[in-house]
């Protein structure tokens, strides 16, 4: 029988670490939008109205983004995204407090299935602060574009608790949890891929002897039959999603083309993965961006060595599967989880690391450390109230807990603005062309072009294609009339291209449409001169001479499109009607 101190404990151990991820993660609410959100929610009209709700299950999530890959289906995501868009707006306080409060809720839950697995809540919430207050999670916690991590950990985390009720009741309260289970998977595999994973880990859970089920008794052959039959449903999600996800990207994977092959893919793992377990052991150095180079050939430093650790640090945690159910779930659960984040092809060029790939595997790591805890201290036992003196191993837990809540604190800061995010990714990162790109940007916008200058061209020659295709986004911008972001792009793009003659005849366009005429000539005319063979750009000019009211200048550019084009109707009209405004002038010979 469970006493009143076992029953409070139980409670206070979540309520302590709820309490304590608040604390740590409050000054994200004064944060701004940061990197892609700027792009993705403030700029992007596909996720503004609600008549675009059918093309979210349609299109990829990255539909309204000229530039963008388009290798991501996540409908629900979006339907959160224009949810807090109609509610809020652009005040970034409350989108953080969105995802903080999402953060919170997946601390609870995970909280419960720890308990279900160790049976013990302090050892359940030691490994739940770990979970929520790893400074790995703090660039998910922070970013608003990470909401679909949150999303997805908590729609699975539903579905998981769900189908633990669902399989430990009977009637129509268990038909009820299998719907809510049900329904919360596709909500997880829509708003995330990982997801879609969670069926096999029910799987496993059966065959190992279900862990976390409260229910030892063996259930009847009616009930396994109606339990599998319910089963049958997760993988019926599967499938539909697997074709929604078809039909929206072309392909399951998508169309985008990998940037490097499948043998280099197998040798950076290793790699890749001795650096995400680099910043759980020690998360002292994260950063939005990390320097971790491909490996084209077997070495020892990049490949032999990284496997050999990989081999001595895989060793603990595949005995305690081996000794235990509840560790072969957790370590399944870690594993399942992450396993995409290391399809390294399926990122853009450089893009190998992302802390926010731990955040759902963080779970299952969370719930290893739990069962950790609790084995080391059987001996002497865990004391039934935390307010009793504990042991050792608690205070030192407590320390541990404590030292990564401070790191978490201070990591979240660099996410406050675009200046101390990316300013800490050039630090960290220096090879890194997103990074000293974006960094270049806030110099522009603050007006030092000479250290904006100095880091675009870095940029540019780290990454050459991604800045390349600013003149593409700033075109997108343009002919949506959004010309604050088409200037702001063009002139990235200039910085890298300054000869680029149809930069500057965009902007020259954009500074017409934003009420600088004078700006506006002088663009266009920049760009016949470094490209005057070039058709179109003299018709360009004309038009923009035209609309500032120098109609002699207008019919001379004119008629310089004539000369590269005898043809072009549109140039014969226009100096036709010009001459019979300001009397007819033959053109010169």
């Amino acid at each position: 029988m469970t006493t009143p101190s076992a029953r409070s404990t139980a409670w206070l151990a979540p309520a302590l670490v709820l309490l304590t991820t608040l604390v740590v993660y409050a000054r994200t609410l004064g944060f701004q939008f940061v990197f892609d959100d700027t792009m993705f929610i403030l700029s992007n009209p596909f996720v503004h109205s609600a008549s675009n709700i059918p093309r979210f299950f349609t299109e990829p999530v990255w539909s309204g983004i000229v530039i963008a890959q388009k290798n991501y289906y996540r409908p629900v995501f979006l339907l959160w995204v224009l949810a807090n868009y109609s509610v809020f707006g652009t005040h970034a306080a409350a989108w953080h407090g969105t995802a903080l409060l999402l953060h919170c809720l997946n601390t609870f839950l995970v909280y419960l299935v720890a308990l279900r697995l160790v049976r013990e809540p302090l050892a359940a919430g030691v490994g739940t602060a770990l979970f929520a207050l790893h400074p790995v999670q703090a660039e998910t916690v922070s970013w608003i574009c990470c909401t679909n991590d949150l999303l997805a950990s908590f729609f699975v985390l539903v579905s998981l608790l769900s189908y633990l009720r669902a399989r430990e009741s009977s009637g129509g309260r268990s038909v009820a949890c299998w719907v809510v289970s049900a329904v919360s998977y596709a909500a997880g595999a829509l708003s995330k891929e990982p997801a879609i994973a969670l069926p096999i880990l029910f799987v496993l859970h059966e065959w190992s002897g279900r862990p976390a089920s409260r229910s030892s008794e063996e259930s009847t052959v009616a009930f396994r039959f109606s339990a599998n039959l319910a089963m049958a449903s997760y993988f019926a999600v599967a499938v539909a999603y697997s074709l929604f996800r078809r039909i929206a990207l072309g392909s399951f994977l998508g169309s985008v083309q990998p940037p490097i092959g499948h043998s280099t893919e197998v040798l950076t793992i290793p790699s890749v993965l001795v650096t995400y377990l680099g910043h759980l052991f020690w998360p002292v150095n994260l950063s939005p961006f990390y320097d971790v180079a491909y490996q084209t050939a077997v070495s020892a430093s990049g490949v032999l060595l990284p496997v050999l650790l990989l081999v001595i640090l895989a060793a603990f945690p595949v005995w305690a599967a081996v000794r235990s159910a509840s560790a072969r779930f957790a370590v399944a659960w870690s594993v399942l989880f992450w396993a995409p984040a290391l399809h390294i092809a399926a990122f853009p060029r450089g893009e190998l690391v992302h802390d926010r790939f731990l955040y759902l595997p963080m779970a299952g790591i969370g719930m290893l450390a739990a069962m950790g805890f609790a084995s080391a201290s059987s001996p002497a036992r865990i004391s039934e109230s935390i307010a009793r003196p504990g042991n050792t191993l608690t205070y030192a837990c407590a320390a541990l807990l404590l030292a990564l809540a401070l790191i978490s604190a201070r990591q979240t800061g660099y996410w406050s603005n675009n200046y101390e995010l990316f300013r800490r990714g050039v630090e960290i990162a220096p090879l890194n062309g997103i990074a000293a790109g974006n960094l270049g940007i806030e110099y522009l916008k603050a007006g030092d072009r000479a250290m904006a200058a100095e880091l675009l061209r870095r940029a540019d020659a780290l990454n050459p294609d991604i800045w390349e295709a600013d003149k593409e986004q700033a075109y997108a911008h343009f002919l949506a009339g959004r010309y604050q972001e088409a200037e702001q792009a063009l002139g990235v793009a200039l910085v890298t291209r300054p000869n680029d003659g149809f930069c500057h005849f965009l902007l020259g366009l954009t500074y017409l449409k934003t009420g600088h005429p004078a700006q506006a000539v002088d663009e266009a005319r920049r760009a016949v001169a470094l490209s005057p063979r070039e058709p179109g750009l003299h018709y360009g000019l004309a038009n923009i001479l035209e609309a500032t009211g120098d109609l002699t200048g207008a019919r001379e550019e004119y008629r310089a499109e004539l000369a590269l084009r005898p043809d072009h109707q549109p140039s014969l009209d226009r100096v036709r009607e010009l001459d019979q405004r300001l009397g007819a002038i033959p053109p010169p010979r």
